[in-house]
């Protein structure tokens, strides 16, 4: 067995009486922005569990240290990436139904990327025991990484396996080109070589 300390966030009710202001909205910014210490009253509320930070004892480097996420904060984490789709569903709808532009179907694909990404994140099951943070670890190497899955191959070839669609960012990766990059056209691309293979065997 393993010995663990760990820390739970969770909701809370803090008091904060005799604010003076011109709103009821100025009085809750400004009590937002108060100190946990400042409060007049601090209740646990029987409110949300959000998240638990977990550290191994004796790991004095935190390296096995873990975030885990429950539902209350990947539904919060999952909300703006929602609203974002929506909003942009919205607005383009009418459009989508009537075009075969180009243009118009590579923004249908990054909505759909949004919309897929955001409900991945907010309907995890379970708890996300070995989440990693890719983007915090390469910012601590001052590097970056754009994420492309198998669900963006999947916007532009609906008809294709997740095993084909591998084999498309797969390839991608391997051929990838820096003054191109990787875009929609590109897995498309990938993609069209994919079937002419298969196709040639």
């Amino acid at each position: 067995m393993t010995l663990y300390n760990v820390h739970i966030y969770r909701e809370m009710r803090l008091a904060f009486e005799g604010i003076e202001a011109d709103t009821p909205e100025a009085a809750a910014a400004i009590a937002r922005d108060g100190m946990t210490s400042d409060a007049n009253d601090i209740d646990d509320c029987d409110g949300e569990d959000f998240a638990a930070l977990v550290d191994v004892i004796g790991d004095d480097e935190f390296e096995k240290s873990v975030t885990i996420d429950f539902e209350a904060e990947r539904l919060r984490k999952a909300a703006p990436n929602l609203l974002e789709a929506l909003e942009l569903f919205l607005k383009f709808n009418d459009q989508w139904l009537i075009t075969t532009d180009a243009q118009a179907n590579l923004e249908h694909n990054r909505v759909m990327h949004i919309a897929r990404t955001a409900v991945a994140t907010a309907t995890v099951g379970g708890v996300m025991t070995n989440h990693i943070d890719i983007h915090a670890t390469l910012e601590d190497r001052r590097q970056i990484a754009v994420i492309w899955s198998i669900e963006d191959v999947q916007a532009v070839r609906p008809d294709f396996t997740d095993e084909q669609c591998w084999e498309v960012l797969q390839a991608a990766r391997h051929y990838h080109d820096a003054t191109v990059g990787i875009n929609w056209d590109v897995l498309r691309c990938h993609a069209d070589m994919v079937v002419d293979s298969a196709a040639s065997e």
